[in-house]
């Protein structure tokens, strides 16, 4: 009775796998096609990324060679705003963890703390909550404060100095700026609440 299952079974696969409509031949080359053009899609995304690093490399040597060596003066000293000495602290203190060198800043910018603030003012950008969670009520009448956009400005300017002083050329740094936000976001979430 078993060996009687294990080959319907088996047919039942055999039928899946053949082609009825006459056009298997046709399928099989699309496959193979398709296995082809997925396989060259990972060698151009590869090649892609290697040129684009090149180009930086290039670009930087360029630089360089165009305006000289930079100044030992990673970083930019604007009224208002922590020193060179501290944020050269920051950036020491924090390494390469990126995170860390953005919250020092924003609990030093932000001396009042960081209790309802966001980068955007608005309370959430998901209403609706978690996906597959339940839906969390969200007063709309709490408002939050928005971070000033200059000194979101000066941090993401900060934020290149940093990369740079840890090594990063300055066209990779800027290439980085897109993650300043995502880690200011990060920062505000765990500090927001206290």
């Amino acid at each position: 009775m078993f060996s009687l299952n294990v080959n319907r079974i088996k047919y039942f696969l055999y039928l899946l796998t053949v082609c009825v409509c006459g056009q298997q031949p046709k399928i099989d080359q699309l496959k193979q096609q398709n296995d082809s053009l997925v396989s060259e899609n990972k060698k151009l995304k590869c090649s892609n990324d290697k040129m684009t690093n090149r180009c930086l490399t290039l670009t930087d040597a360029l630089n360089a060679k165009v305006l000289g060596k930079p100044h030992d003066e990673n970083f930019t000293e604007v009224d208002g705003y922590p020193d060179k000495i501290k944020l050269k602290k920051f950036s020491e203190v924090a390494g390469s963890r990126d995170y860390i060198f953005v919250k020092l800043l924003l609990l030093d910018i932000f001396t009042d703390g960081l209790k309802n603030k966001t980068l955007t003012g608005r309370v959430t950008n998901n209403p609706n909550g978690r996906k597959g969670g339940e839906r969390v009520h969200v007063d709309e009448s709490t408002e939050k404060d928005r971070l000033e956009p200059a000194k979101v400005k000066y941090i993401e300017e900060r934020f290149v100095e940093h990369r740079c002083y840890q090594g990063d050329t300055a066209a990779v740094a800027g290439v980085k700026i897109e993650q300043c936000r995502e880690l200011i976001a990060r920062v505000l979430v765990y500090y927001g609440k206290k």
